[in-house]
């Protein structure tokens, strides 16, 4: 080993790389000029092939870094074989600073997987010449055969520390940049955010605060299991479905995301059901332009994830749009209640019967009191929406004509919340 010397003269003649120059007269000093040498040679041949093979590397702050850690393993894969006659594992701190700067980057984890491997076979065509012509012919294959298991290990150890650290690096750069993101957002909502510009948003959030909002909250069903991942993915590929062209997507603790969907009109949003993860639920805002409708569609949509979490009825989506009356009047719950129980009078039960009524009620409203309307929606007789009717003002102590608004918004408030109004 101590006979290895790079190909090309010259080769120490550049700086080494920054953070790393002190370390090469100890190198020297141990191994020689000529080891250190061709170290710094393969190193060199190392990061061209990276940036060969993955371009996304080719980037002045991660070439840099490849650069730190081809040089740090190298030479320190040198000095172990020359102690110890082998190479297990040892302290690579400059290559670990590697995968933060990829994260931080966007860059992926397959492109630094890619990378490592590509050095790797750089480093076992180099070492293989220099067994060829430096080793005995009689000891060659032995000597080859144990270098190549020596450099297999050495990959696989970086590997590992390297995937271990890209991890925690995306975790903590995950959590700091939804962070901004969050606190960006929460500028925009607060009453006084007008002073977050739309340059501000495409820079920080990549969306376009100017266009026209679909705001939405998703949140997770108590006896779900679904992780806030997977609620930004669902919520993501909702609003995609949806017709937005732009996302924003931010996470709000383990079970919730609050999410907008953006596009140059207001119409062709559309959410069904259907568009909804298994085992979530969402609240929709009203669709509207630019910075207001971003902040009023949101607010909607909270308060329509309030009446849902009360309502009784076994849907996915809920519309501000059509609980826009029942948020009004529910908050103040308990006046809510004393409304719906004066205005229903001996409708304000919960058994099937009276149940039957108050719905048979709604539709006859609906229909504009019309009764061949009425029993065509029901599926029943027209006799028997009339006597539904006779029935239902009976219990409730006046004709539907007394106080109508009052009876209508009494109606919605028991289809919707049920027990929570009834008696």
């Amino acid at each position: 080993m101590l006979r290895l010397a790079p190909r090309a003269p010259g080769a120490r003649s550049r700086p080494g790389p920054p953070g790393l120059e002190a370390h090469l007269p100890a190198a020297v000093a141990a191994l020689g000029p000529g080891p250190v040498d061709w170290g710094l040679e393969l190193a060199s041949s190392m990061v061209e092939a990276m940036l060969a093979a993955v371009p996304e590397l080719d980037v002045p702050d991660v070439i840099r870094e490849l650069e730190r850690g081809s040089v740090a393993v190298v030479l320190g894969c040198l000095l172990e074989l020359h102690a110890r006659g082998t190479v297990t594992d040892f302290e690579v701190p400059e290559v670990l600073l590697g995968p933060a700067e990829l994260v931080s980057r966007g860059i992926g984890i397959e492109h630094m997987l890619r990378s490592v491997h590509t050095a790797h076979a750089v480093g076992v065509r180099a070492m293989m010449d220099a067994c060829g012509r430096h080793v005995p012919a009689e000891l060659r294959f032995q000597e080859s055969r144990r270098v190549a298991e020596v450099l297999l290990g050495l990959t696989d150890f970086l590997l590992q520390a390297m995937t271990q650290e890209f991890a925690e690096a995306q975790v903590a750069w995950s959590a700091t940049s939804s962070a901004v993101r969050r606190e960006l957002v929460q500028e925009i909502l607060a009453p006084d955010g007008s002073g977050v510009t739309a340059g501000d948003a495409r820079t920080v959030l990549g969306y376009d605060l100017e266009a026209h909002h679909l705001a939405v909250v998703l949140w997770a069903d108590v006896t779900s299991e679904l992780s806030a991942t997977q609620l930004e993915i669902g919520a993501r590929s909702l609003l995609r479905g949806s017709g937005a062209t732009g996302t924003l997507v931010i996470p709000v603790g383990r079970r919730r995301v609050w999410a907008w969907g953006s596009r140059a009109t207001a119409a062709g949003f559309e959410v069904t059901d259907a568009d909804v993860l298994d085992g979530a639920r969402c609240a929709l805002g009203v669709v509207a332009p630019g910075h207001e409708g971003f902040r009023a569609g949101h607010l909607q949509a909270l308060e329509a994830v309030r009446v849902a979490e009360l309502a009784v009825r076994n849907t996915r989506v809920f519309r501000y749009v059509d609980l826009e009356l029942v948020c009004m009047a529910t908050r103040d719950m308990s006046a809510a209640r004393a409304m719906v129980r004066r205005e229903l009078g001996g409708l304000a039960t919960l058994d099937d019967p009276t149940t039957e009524l108050r719905e048979t009620l709604v539709r006859y409203l609906a229909e504009e009191r019309s009764l061949n309307r009425s029993a065509e929606a029901l599926h029943v007789a027209r006799s028997t929406v009339a006597y539904r009717v006779r029935r239902a003002e009976e219990l409730r102590g006046d004709p539907i004509e007394v106080r109508r608004p009052q009876l209508q918004v009494a109606l919605m408030l028991a289809e919707v919340l049920g027990h929570h109004v009834l008696a």
